[in-house]
């Protein structure tokens, strides 16, 4: 079914697709950005389903709005059962068939020809204000929308991934149609976000909705690959070899593999104690040296430059391990869980982290256990003066940074600290004008909405103008059927 390779990755949505025209005018690398991910498998038909205030809806159009609806009943509402893993691809499959009820598609079927009809409806009304665009603005975009084309074709796209990845499985030509009704919702939204204004409410209410999708936790790691782990070797028949084998052949194979599994052991301690030595020494305040394999050493004074110099992260060299995170960042789960737990203390002088309910529970067993093992080593050690004034200037200091710490995966040891955090209370713009502060984003988001519900008030206000005419359900039936 074409639902299962749709996720759904806007974290808001409109009645309709008002993204569409701005990403097209906002530039190739944001487009990229905001449609990655979302896959629709459309296959493109002619005619229409119906009719709004003389407008057709084309069969295209539907297919689209159809995609969309199924694809957010089955993020939304599809859950994994609890023991997925243990279940074979067909007892999933069923799982999935029997979420899919013949009246939850037909709830998706409705949904997705009253968007469609929305749509019209206010494509009628953009037209009937005044802003249809005129015969250069639609070269225009009929040029634009060649040229990402072409883009996308000279990167090694295929010209069917092109059409289903970033024009919504529609042909070039039928996209061209759909973007130029949607410029001409944009141009009319455009001209009605110029009555409103957001209050510092408006904008604060929408961020503590989800305030992990706006703020921005900066982080910095250390990235220490663990070595690969060599496989047991397998004999003739493919089977694994038995470390009690006494085929000479295997028995060799099977010698070398515990030769190459030692060195694996050795290099993955050596990985962890260098992660741990790293992070005990800038916790201590102190610097770190490393050696190369010529015995050359190089003393890193900040962890910032050791990182830089020594982490396996490709991107190390130039931005010294430093990452803005958010919940919509494409950074290792469990580095963006890390970062989500980061928050300002009471008088935002200092990074603590605040654990999710599910993990204190967790941790309490873990707390208990420790807590009888812990008391004889819990007695801090004496201080000298010097490292008494050593504390005393980190007082001083206030440096909101966490300490240090080692997030462990399958791939590698993460020495990991939380350094800043840019959220509602503290974003400002780039420079003077720029509009890309929180508060910045927030306003757009909110002017959006604004615009979609005037525009959908309208759309209601006029009651039966803008209903289906001439709708054509066996059609509808037919495209419902072929999505599954």
């Amino acid at each position: 079914m074409a639902t299962k390779a749709m996720k759904k990755t806007q974290k808001k949505k409109g009645s309709y697709d008002n993204k569409l025209i701005m990403w097209i005018s906002i530039g190739l690398a944001v487009f990229v950005a905001l449609i990655i991910g979302v896959y629709f498998i459309i296959t493109a038909t002619t005619g229409f389903i119906g009719k709004v205030d003389g407008y057709k809806i084309y069969d295209y159009e539907y297919q689209y709005y159809l995609e969309l609806a199924l694809s957010e009943e089955y993020s939304d509402n599809y859950e994994k059962p609890e023991n997925a893993d243990d279940m074979s691809d067909e007892e999933l499959a069923k799982h999935e068939k029997d979420f899919w009820t013949e009246e939850r598609k037909a709830k998706c079927a409705d949904k997705a020809l009253d968007e469609a009809r929305k749509f019209k409806a206010m494509y009628s009304l953009s037209i009937k204000n005044g802003y249809k665009l005129n015969s250069t603005e639609r070269a225009n975009l009929k040029s634009q929308i060649d040229t990402y084309y072409s883009m996308y074709l000279n990167y090694g796209y295929s010209s069917e991934m092109i059409l289903n990845y970033f024009f919504f499985g529609m042909s070039l030509p039928e996209y061209k149609e759909y973007a130029i009704q949607q410029a001409a919702i944009e141009k009319y939204k455009e001209v009605l976000k110029e009555k409103y204004n957001a209050t510092e409410e408006d904008l604060r209410e929408i961020y503590d909705e989800d305030p992990d999708y706006y703020r921005l936790v900066s982080i910095r790691y250390l990235q220490v690959n663990k070595p690969t782990k060599p496989s047991v070797p397998k004999d003739s028949s493919g089977k694994e070899i038995a470390a009690d084998t006494t085929n000479a052949d295997d028995k060799a194979k099977y010698d070398d593999y515990l030769k190459d599994l030692e060195k694996y052991n050795k290099e993955l301690e050596e990985a962890k104690k260098f992660a741990e030595a790293v992070m005990e020494a800038y916790n201590a305040g102190l610097t770190y040296k490393v050696k190369d394999d010529k015995g050359k050493e190089t003393e890193y004074k900040t962890f910032a430059d050791l990182v830089k110099g020594e982490s396996d992260d490709k991107n190390s060299s130039t931005n010294s391990g430093l990452y803005e995170v958010n919940s919509n960042s494409s950074l290792l789960q469990e580095l963006v869980d890390f970062a989500l737990t980061m928050q300002w203390n009471e008088d935002r002088t200092q990074i603590i982290k605040v654990e999710k309910e599910d993990d204190k529970e967790e941790d309490k067993e873990e707390d208990k256990e420790d807590t009888e093992s812990s008391k004889e080593e819990s007695t801090p050690a004496p201080q000298s003066d010097d490292e008494n004034k050593e504390e005393d200037n980190k007082e001083d200091k206030k440096d909101p940074m966490t300490a240090l710490e080692i997030i462990e995966t399958d791939g590698a040891f993460y020495v990991v600290r939380a350094e800043d955090i840019e959220d509602f209370d503290n974003s400002v713009e780039s420079k003077e004008g720029a509009k890309d502060s929180i508060k910045d984003k927030i306003e757009v988001e909110w002017l959006e909405d604004e615009a979609v519900k005037e525009l959908e008030q309208m759309v209601e206000n006029a009651g039966s103008k803008f209903k289906v005419n001439g709708k054509k359900q066996d059609k509808i039936d037919e495209m419902l059927k072929a999505a599954f």
